[in-house]
């Protein structure tokens, strides 16, 4: 069975699935006619392009992102081995962490309109999206600069790590970058990493629920039908949020507490 293959075909479902969400979301609140969801719409429009932008920064050299034996390892599926892998890992690092902390942005205002009535303006979105494109940028500068600054392993040593998986039998035929948890870049961004996520989702399982409570009030004027596709979609959200949590944030937790005994 060829892994890579059915990798590769599974990115480019993702990718799709991305753009036909994405598309479906704008439809949705472009032909809702109540007044009060049209102060979504921008909101809407920074999402969609926020996740094309994140998704296409991730699908750039199609890496993939392992830790394993204390080594975080990157080991690069794309077509890319004469570009600047660091340059080509950093944006797939920024790409991933817009696709979470948008979250908070997302809910944020949600909140600020359904729940205070508040007035959100282009500029307050364009300021939260240079904040969350700052932190995004952020997290993935030290974990890119850990990969930089690593000098600790070989080709061997990743080789003999790998062999019982699939996608990497063939290790020597593809780039790969790799740090350990004591390179100092790593460690500063596993602690950063740690804060960001936790504040991204207690804010985000705040909120959501403050919103949903008044969304289905009788005092709000949203009508039957985007309710439901309101309740949808903040279920979709809660979903993405979730997830990481064990894919990412526990590993993490781990990791700092292995090193602190």
């Amino acid at each position: 069975m060829d892994w890579l293959f059915y990798h590769e075909i599974n990115e480019y479902f993702v990718i799709s699935l991305c753009l036909i969400l994405n598309a479906l979301q704008l439809t949705l609140a472009l032909t809702e006619r109540q007044q009060v969801v049209k102060v979504y719409c921008k909101l809407i429009v920074l999402n969609a392009s926020t996740e094309l932008c994140s998704t296409f920064c991730m699908a750039l050299g199609r890496p993939i992102l392992q830790f394993r034996n204390g080594l975080f390892v990157v080991v690069f599926l794309g077509r890319e081995k004469d570009a600047n892998l660091y340059l080509v890992f950093f944006f797939y690092a920024i790409g991933v962490g817009i696709g979470i902390i948008t979250l908070l942005m997302d809910f944020l205002y949600r909140y600020m309109v359904v729940c205070r009535d508040t007035n959100v303006r282009l500029y307050h979105i364009l300021s939260w999206t240079l904040i969350v494109y700052f932190f995004a940028a952020w997290d993935a500068t030290f974990l890119t600069y850990g990969f930089y600054t690593s000098t600790e392993g070989t080709n061997a040593t990743l080789h003999s790590i790998f062999t019982d998986v699939p996608y990497f039998l063939k290790l020597e035929d593809v780039p790969v970058l790799f740090t350990d948890v004591y390179n100092q870049y790593s460690r500063i961004f596993m602690v950063s990493a740690l804060m960001i996520t936790n504040t991204v989702y207690s804010v985000v399982f705040f909120t959501r629920h403050k919103v949903m409570t008044k969304l289905f009030s009788k005092k709000h004027v949203m009508s039957q039908r985007t309710k439901i596709m309101q309740n949808g979609l903040n279920n979709m959200l809660m979903a993405q949020a979730i997830v990481p949590i064990f894919t990412g944030l526990l590993p993490v937790i781990g990791i700092v507490l292995g090193q602190l005994h």
